[in-house]
């Protein structure tokens, strides 16, 4: 979310220059989001675990110690699944499809005012 919209609303215009001419931070936009779809998408592994992914089982049964879920639990909440692989996919097509149409809107609407002055 973010990153795109950083991203997108560097296109540059009237007074700046877009941000595919900044390889420095067009790398880096593109480095986070390839890092936030690993996480996303990427099986079980001590980054997804660090990052505390929705593809983690922290609500099982048991519970994982000392988190919040062991609270949860205990105070009569149902242990639930990992969010399942294709659910995580369809997360990263929404975050994809929430990239395109802020571009579609930047370069379609935003750009084709006139300049100011």
């Amino acid at each position: 979310g973010i990153v795109s919209t950083a991203l997108v609303l560097s296109f540059g215009f009237v007074f700046r220059e877009p941000v595919w001419k900044s390889r420095p931070v067009f790398f880096a936009c593109l480095g986070l989001m390839a890092f936030t779809a690993f996480l996303l998408l990427g099986p079980s592994n001590p980054i997804s675990q660090m990052w505390h992914m929705a593809s983690e089982d922290y609500n099982g049964s048991p519970p994982v110690k000392g988190s919040v879920w062991e609270k949860y639990q205990a105070d009569g909440g149902k242990p639930s699944p990992a969010m399942s692989l294709p659910f995580r996919g369809l997360l990263q097509l929404l975050a994809v499809t929430n990239l395109a149409a802020l571009a579609a809107w930047k370069l379609w609407m935003v750009d084709r005012q006139p300049a100011p002055g």
